[in-house]
């Protein structure tokens, strides 16, 4: 079946006792979208729908703290369309957080969501930069939600990976928002903070979500 969000879901059921061995194969296509700020639609334009789902507070993203809303008004420009707010917010993390080049040699990263890493000094995981930019753009008004996935790298000192999970294997998070004209946006602050390349107006083809 295929849930809310486009993805496909298998359901399978177990008796007492019992056991199934299940093998999936597949192919994807990635694509690299190139998106032009100009052509952003303004919040007016978002669906009702999706603000009232994707704006919400959630745990690690705390929308209704004082401090997250503060700086999003700071950030927020009225007389600017969603995608060009959006790129305030990111400008801002890929500026002020630093990301924690050691987490990779850790067995268990801890993550400490938006608040924290806004209010706090330290180094941060792909985690907090995505938390960070969920929470800033809810607040602004912005639909925006998390995605975890495979990154391929060539140097972890420009594309880091942060997330370890049992059984070795190593995942990236970043987030989306949205926009009417283009629909679910893709970005990554944390690479464009390691790397120095711009990783809002076209993700690369290395972000594989799941």
């Amino acid at each position: 079946q295929i849930d809310a969000d486009g993805n496909s879901i298998a359901i399978y059921k177990l008796g007492p006792k019992s056991q199934k061995q299940i093998e999936l194969s597949g192919s994807a296509k990635i694509l690299g979208r190139q998106i032009n700020p100009d052509f952003g639609r303004h919040f007016e334009d978002l669906p009702q729908s999706l603000v009232e789902k994707y704006t919400k507070p959630q745990k690690f993203w705390e929308v209704d703290s004082p401090r997250i809303q503060n700086l999003a008004n700071e950030l927020k420009d009225e007389n600017e369309n969603i995608i060009k707010n959006a790129r305030r917010v990111y400008d801002y993390i890929v500026e002020n957080l630093v990301y924690d080049f050691e987490a990779l040699n850790k067995d268990n990263v801890e993550r400490h969501g938006a608040e924290v890493a806004l209010t706090e000094k330290g180094y941060w995981t792909c985690m907090e930069f995505t938390d960070l930019f969920i929470a800033l753009t809810r607040s602004v008004g912005i639909p925006s939600r998390e995605i975890n996935g495979y990154a391929f790298i060539t140097d972890e000192t420009e594309r880091p990976l942060s997330i370890s999970i049992k059984g070795g294997d190593l995942l990236h998070s970043w987030p989306e928002f949205y926009d009417p004209s283009y629909g679910w946006i893709q970005v990554d602050p944390t690479w464009g903070a390691t790397s120095g390349v711009d990783y809002f107006t076209k993700l690369d083809t290395n972000h594989f979500a799941f």
